[in-house]
C-alpha cells in the first residue's frame, strides 16, 4: 500500500497532523512485482525525495509501531489502532440460532486492519447485519443473497463477463432460489466480491417489469431497474447480462405459459 501526501501552494506550517495544515494524502494500492523499479525512478526525480520516500520494515510493522510513509517527522505518522487477538480466539457465529449463520474466525477479523483485504466471510457478515437491522415487519419486502451466490452463478474461476449461457448460470444456482420467488420481493441485494474488490447490485422491483407496457412504466412509484453501487466505478465491468440473463431463467421457471415473452423485458432493465 502507497501513501503520498501533497501539500498544497497556499498551506501554512504543519502542525501535528496533516488533515487541516494544507495536505492530502493520495493511497493506492500496488501489485506489481517490479514496482521497486518505480520506487527508483521516484526518487531518482529529486535529491530530497530520497530523504524523504521510507519503506517500514517488517519488524516495524509486526510491532504495531508508527509507520512514516513519507519522511520521519510527526506529519507523516499514523497509529494503527486495532486489538491484538490471542491464541484463545473463540470464532464468532451470527446470527446465533440462524440456520444459515456465518461462522467468523481470528484470521477473518484480522483482515479488518488497515490497508488488508476484506474476504467473503467479513462480506456476508455485513450482509447479514443489515438485513437483521431491517423491522421486522418490513423484512419481508427485501431479500438478501449470499456472497457465494454470485460466485457460483458467474463461476469467479472465469471472467464474468463472459460466463456460461443464462440457462446454465441458472442451474448453478437454482436450489438457491426455489424456496422463495424474487419477483415477490422489492429489493433483492446481491453482493459481488472479486479482484480484490467488492461492489453491490440492488434488483429494484422485479415483479412490475410484466404489469406494465411502453412508457408506463415511468409513471409507475415502483420502477423496476438495476443498480449497481460501485465505489471504484468500472472495475466491476460486465456483470449486468449476467444478472440480466438469470433474472431471464428464474422468470420463465416460474411463469412457464409467459415466461419467454414477458422475461424479454428484463433486458431493458
Amino acid at each position: 500500500m502507497i501513501k503520498l501526501l501533497f501539500k498544497s501552494k497556499d498551506s501554512g506550517v504543519a502542525g501535528k497532523g496533516y488533515q487541516n495544515s494544507g495536505f492530502e494524502q493520495f493511497k493506492f494500492a500496488v501489485n506489481d512485482p517490479c514496482w521497486s523499479k518505480g520506487e527508483e525512478a521516484i526518487q531518482s526525480l529529486d535529491l530530497k525525495y530520497q530523504d524523504l520516500w521510507t519503506v517500514p520494515s517488517d519488524a516495524d510493522t509486526e510491532k504495531n509501531e508508527n509507520v512514516f510513509p513519507l519522511g520521519k517527522s510527526n506529519l507523516f505518522s499514523s497509529k494503527l489502532y486495532f486489538p491484538v487477538f490471542g491464541e484463545n480466539f473463540e470464532d464468532i457465529i451470527y446470527p446465533k440460532g440462524d440456520p444459515d449463520p456465518v461462522s467468523i474466525s481470528k484470521r477473518d477479523v484480522e483482515l479488518l486492519k488497515p490497508e488488508t483485504f476484506i474476504n467473503d466471510t467479513i462480506i456476508d457478515f455485513y450482509i447479514k447485519y443489515l438485513q437483521n437491522k431491517i423491522q421486522p415487519d418490513e423484512r419481508n419486502r427485501f431479500y438478501f443473497l449470499s456472497i457465494f451466490f454470485f460466485r457460483k452463478l458467474a463461476d469467479l474461476d472465469k471472467d464474468p463477463s463472459s460466463a456460461s449461457d443464462g440457462r446454465v448460470a441458472f442451474q448453478h444456482v437454482r436450489r438457491w432460489t426455489r424456496k422463495v420467488n424474487l419477483f415477490e420481493k422489492d429489493y433483492i441485494f446481491l453482493p459481488v466480491n472479486y479482484s480484490l474488490h467488492w461492489s453491490l447490485i440492488v434488483i429494484c422491483h422485479p415483479g412490475e417489469m410484466a404489469c406494465y407496457k411502453g412508457e408506463e412504466i415511468e409513471n409507475s412509484p415502483k420502477v423496476p431497474c438495476i443498480l449497481h453501487m460501485d465505489s471504484m466505478k468500472g472495475s466491476h465491468r460486465g456483470l449486468k447480462n449476467v444478472i440480466q440473463s438469470y433474472l431471464c431463467e428464474e422468470w420463465k421457471e416460474r411463469h412457464r405459459k409467459t415466461g419467454d415473452e414477458d422475461s424479454s423485458k428484463i433486458l431493458d432493465l
